[in-house]
């Protein structure tokens, strides 16, 4: 018999002679005559066993398998800001966000980058090893507003923002999100980091919530808005009353009707406001607006036009912090009161705790850890007391600033308007043009502007 190898000396055959076919070798022969050939630890056992059994066959009988290489596995790119997003639940959300977005901060890692394996090293039917070949590196491809980290295996965002893939596999964060349409029943409700800006209208009963700033591009319904910053809506915020509006910073509306809106700084109102409820922490300013029933709230200004409309339909208007201010101070004060026999109580239980220890040479295990304790709130309470003292003092200069407060109307105010100045109320009873209120020495005064 001969021994035959295939090219890639994967695999070795045992060839019959001549008169061959059907001669009983042993498994023992057989496997010497192929260590002599240099093939041992490849041999397939069943193939001799064969052999010996039933003796050679007419064909060549393959009787040694090499063990192929294993391709290393390619590098690849994690995509970690994708692992963030739930996928919406319909049933228990009917509005829930329908768009793929992908919320990430500044300085948060978007990928990691995965080296490429080098695999699994194969053998010869001679038992020579065979180098496999290796993975392929991926590439992290950077896009705008993300950068590579120091050790270059990952990327992270530069801006609070939304994570996209581009085509080309780059990585990028945008700041603005920007819906094309309307936010409706195509999107769902809009949850973003940074700014949103909406080409079309906000639904009714759809929500939108934007870290920054918001752009409305149309109009408003009875939807909810949070707004970190500042938020803008083009045409109206319009509807039942069923919607809200809350911004950190300026709200700037041309039209609201009986919605509710909060602004952290200033509310300005271009044409009209209707049956609505608006409240700013400094300013309400509509040098050309209408206001009809409703009521405005500021602590430093109300401007307007005209106020009111003459009819039985009310229009309230509240300006200055000084009642609010007052109330808190009131209850800084009862605190301060509390904290200072809080603080009493405490040293005066130290003492007893302290005077038995030099007395008795030593506390019980009870007794020791209430001394403790007690020292603790001793060292505390300190500085809640002049967080408290602080809090006054800047209310205090609050309070001066309060005196300042003012309501403008531009054009008329109409009977059936209230005025309120810090707290001070008084009723319009016959139209006034051009007029500006003020409180003095707990009266509503009011003068030309």
């Amino acid at each position: 018999m001969k021994l035959s190898v295939s090219d890639g000396k994967s695999q070795a055959y045992l060839h019959p002679e001549l008169g061959e076919p059907g001669t009983k070798i042993p498994v023992a022969s057989l496997r010497s005559f192929l260590s002599e050939n240099g093939i041992s630890d490849t041999v397939l056992a069943e193939s001799l066993e064969k052999i010996e059994s039933e003796g050679l066959p007419n064909d060549d009988v393959l009787v040694a398998v090499g063990v192929p290489p294993q391709k290393g596995m390619d590098g690849w790119v994690e995509h970690l800001f994708k692992a963030k997003r739930t996928p919406p639940d319909l049933e228990k959300d009917p509005h829930a966000c329908l768009l793929e977005i992908y919320n990430v901060t500044a300085g948060e890692v978007l990928a990691r980058l995965h080296p490429p394996e080098p695999g699994i090293p194969g053998k010869t039917v001679f038992g020579i090893a065979i180098t496999p070949q290796p993975g392929k590196p991926a590439r992290l491809r950077i896009g705008e507003n993300a950068k590579l980290t120091e050790d270059g295996a990952a990327c992270a965002a530069t801006v609070d923002g939304g994570a996209n893939l581009a085509l080309d596999g780059s990585i990028a964060v945008d700041p603005v999100l920007r819906i094309k349409g309307d936010v409706g029943p195509m999107t769902g409700n809009i949850d973003f980091i940074g700014s949103v800006f909406v080409h079309g209208d906000v639904k009714s009963e759809f929500r939108v919530k934007a870290g920054r700033n918001l752009t409305v591009n149309g109009s408003v319904g009875d939807a909810h808005i949070e707004v970190g910053q500042d938020a803008i809506i083009t045409e109206g915020f319009l509807g039942t009353g069923k919607g809200s509006l809350r911004a950190g910073g300026v709200v700037k509306l041309k039209i609201v009707h009986f919605q509710e809106v909060f602004a952290g700084n200033e509310i300005q109102l271009e044409r009209e406001s209707i049956a609505a409820r608006l409240h700013a922490e400094h300013r309400i300013v509509g040098p050309r607006a209408v206001i009809v029933g409703g009521m405005l709230e500021a602590a430093d200004e109300i401007v307007v036009m005209d106020l009111g409309n003459g009819e039985e339909t009310n229009v309230t208007a509240h300006v200055g912090s000084r009642p609010k201010l007052l109330e808190r101070l009131g209850e800084l004060d009862r605190r301060h009161q509390q904290l200072e026999k809080q603080l009493k109580d405490v040293k005066e239980g130290a003492y007893k705790l302290i005077r038995i220890q030099l007395d008795a040479g030593h506390l019980t295990p009870e007794q020791d850890a209430l001394l403790e304790r007690l020292k603790k709130v001793h060292d505390d309470l300190p500085r809640e007391l002049a967080a408290n003292e602080q809090e006054q003092k800047n209310l205090r200069d609050l309070m001066q600033s309060s005196l300042a407060a003012k309501i403008t109307v531009r054009g008329t105010v109409t009977t059936n308007a209230l005025i309120d100045v810090n707290g001070v109320k008084k009723m319009i009873q016959q139209p006034l043009r051009e007029v500006l209120f003020i409180e003095k020495s707990g009266r509503i005064e009011q003068m030309a502007p």
